[in-house]
């Protein structure tokens, strides 16, 4: 995989009854190059941005899975800041989090999504404190102006 292209699509899946692995990350490039993929049981992939279905072979269809944009090469490190469209860089803190998100960089209106690892909206939020204590532990992706970080969710 060429991993110097400047822009990428990244899927995350997560198969509950699925006989595939607990979450697959399969990045393909946006300039119109793809790589090979190998899972065995899908048949088809729909594509309806921002949302895609795969279709398997048993008949099983998983629908309205996100598509997350990244601006580069990115496996999900601990990253914790990010640029926002007028270049201003927002952190998010603490990382991993146990009961409030703090946002800096954000406007009281910029609106903030929360998403699970199926790319589903958990939360949405308008502000710069996050009250994530109802979120169950495991790893969500933020998204502030269009751009996206990720966050872990621990209890105490």
């Amino acid at each position: 995989m060429n991993l110097n292209l400047k822009r990428f699509l990244l899927f995350c899946f997560s198969f509950v009854s699925v006989p595939l692995l607990a979450t697959d990350i399969i990045l393909l490039s946006a300039d119109g190059s793809r790589d090979t993929l190998s899972l065995s049981n899908v048949r088809s992939v729909e594509v309806n941005a921002p949302y895609f279905t795969m279709n398997l072979y048993d008949g099983t269809k998983i629908s309205r899975l996100r598509t997350l944009y990244l601006d580069k090469y990115d496996p999900l490190t601990d990253v914790e800041t990010l640029k926002n469209e007028y270049d201003n860089v927002i952190s998010i803190y603490p990382n991993p989090v146990y009961e409030k998100i703090f946002l800096s960089g954000v406007d009281d209106y910029v609106k903030v999504e929360i998403l699970d690892v199926k790319g589903y909206v958990v939360k949405e939020y308008r502000g710069n404190e996050i009250d994530v204590t109802s979120l169950t532990d495991g790893l969500y992706i933020l998204t502030v102006a269009g751009k996206y970080t990720k966050f872990i969710k621990k209890s105490r």
